[in-house]
């Protein structure tokens, strides 16, 4: 399994977009991580309406932090939480092409790599 973690900070005008090509990746078996760093604006409110509407709700965790720590902080939080072998980052205003994990896992096996960064 993947674990994404997506450090959430601000972001309400995008993170639909940012969750839905998580939720269209052609490689399945992944959770999502969602660290809301606590947000001033309704970006916890937009992912969590985003995720109950999802057609596999279940894949995504949504955490509110209680004190921003910044994206670093968000991360690291993300890491003590992933219940996946893998790990993936993908801000909040980002997103990814359908077959991201399904080309980036090949390569971590056909490679023997450690880790990929794109």
């Amino acid at each position: 399994m993947i674990s994404i973690i997506v450090p959430l900070y601000n972001k309400s005008s995008v993170v639909a977009r940012t969750l839905a090509s998580i939720s269209a990746q052609t490689y399945t078996d992944w959770e999502a991580l969602i660290m809301d760093d606590a947000s001033t604006d309704d970006s916890l409110q937009a992912a969590r309406k985003w995720i109950q509407t999802s057609a596999h709700p279940e894949k995504f965790r949504l955490i509110a932090l209680g004190k921003n720590g910044g994206v670093a902080g968000a991360r690291n939080r993300g890491m003590e939480e992933a219940r996946g072998r893998y790990l993936a980052f993908l801000d909040a205003d980002d997103i990814w092409l359908p077959q991201k994990l399904e080309r980036t896992l090949s390569f971590l096996q056909e490679k023997e790599a450690a880790f990929v960064y794109t």
